[in-house]
């Protein structure tokens, strides 16, 4: 996978390396941690390769950095900044669709500490949580409708209360000031109702 925000996003810590290797390395470490439990009697299996390496996640948490252009990406390697990563390779077409979108509209919202964008694999719906400080969207209801109409396929935007530290990237809290309740999601013939903040990982 070739990433134009590798190295300076920490995101992928074997972005750069050949696929062949990484698995070698994950199978490595894999030994050596079943390694510390000799009694269990474990044997590392092969590392398999995954069919995607590219455009497989359906959610994102990550801090909002205020400026012109709006930030959205991990903090650099330093701590010192956010790394506006666009184009994130490992984000499905959608999801980065969506962050494009959200990019312009959340101009002027300083208050948005992080966001917590997930889409719907079964709809390719939108559910958008943000982080604000003191657990309030500038704008309220009206705000969020705004959002609604500017990001394509957004069904429901939710708001959190920020970590007053800044050191946490989800909220707490978080509750519906516009849209849907929840996010249809199907896996096969088991339907679920995710709802903002909701764990949900298969």
């Amino acid at each position: 996978m070739h990433c134009p925000y590798h190295p300076t996003c920490p995101g992928c810590a074997f972005a750069g390396v050949d696929y062949a290797e990484q698995l070698s390395r994950k199978g490595a470490r894999l030994a050596e941690a079943l390694s510390l439990y000799p009694h269990l009697g474990l044997l590392a299996p092969p590392v398999l390769p995954a069919e995607r390496t590219e455009g497989y996640r359906h959610r994102v948490k990550l801090p909002v950095a205020r400026g012109e252009p709006v930030a959205i990406g991990l903090y650099a390697r330093d701590g010192g900044r956010v790394v506006d990563t666009p184009g994130c390779p490992v984000l499905e077409p959608g999801l980065r669709e969506g962050l494009a979108a959200l990019r312009p509209a959340l101009r002027g919202h300083a208050e948005v500490h992080a966001l917590d964008l997930r889409r719907s694999a079964d709809s390719g719906r939108l559910q958008l949580v943000l982080a604000c400080q003191g657990g309030e969207f500038r704008g309220g209801h009206r705000a969020a409708g705004a959002l609604l109409r500017a990001v394509p396929g957004l069904a429901s935007v939710a708001v959190s209360r920020a970590d007053p530290e800044g050191k946490r990237v989800m909220g707490a809290s978080p509750r519906v000031v516009a849209g849907d309740p929840f996010l249809a999601e199907r896996i096969d013939e088991a339907r679920y109702r995710l709802h903002p903040g909701a764990f949900f990982q298969v």
